[in-house]
């Protein structure tokens, strides 16, 4: 497998907020592992956050079980609505 890892997290972000925010950066290494090293999946979040230093960065927060329901994000699809308002299309059940 091919990854990229992430940084540890901001240290003095976490602190300040009690070990709840952790923000991680992209490195820009690439690393090549055995896929049976991989224990888990997690999501990483892009985020932009304005560090204690007055330092706007892009970071990331990571999500350890993100489901299905986080690809839908408020957008309408058809598949959601019966659009067979008449109620004379056959293939609409």
């Amino acid at each position: 497998a091919v990854i990229i890892p992430y940084s540890e997290p901001n240290a003095e972000l976490l602190t300040l907020s009690s070990q709840v925010v952790a923000s991680y950066r992209l490195s820009e290494e690439i690393i090549v592992i055995n896929i049976k090293k991989i224990h888990s999946i997690v999501g990483m979040i892009p985020h932009s956050i304005i560090l204690p230093s007055d330092v706007r960065e892009n970071r990331f927060f990571l999500v350890e079980k993100p489901s299905l329901d986080i690809s839908d994000l408020g957008v309408m699809y058809i598949g959601y609505e019966d659009y067979d308002k008449d109620h004379d299309d056959p293939d609409l059940e």
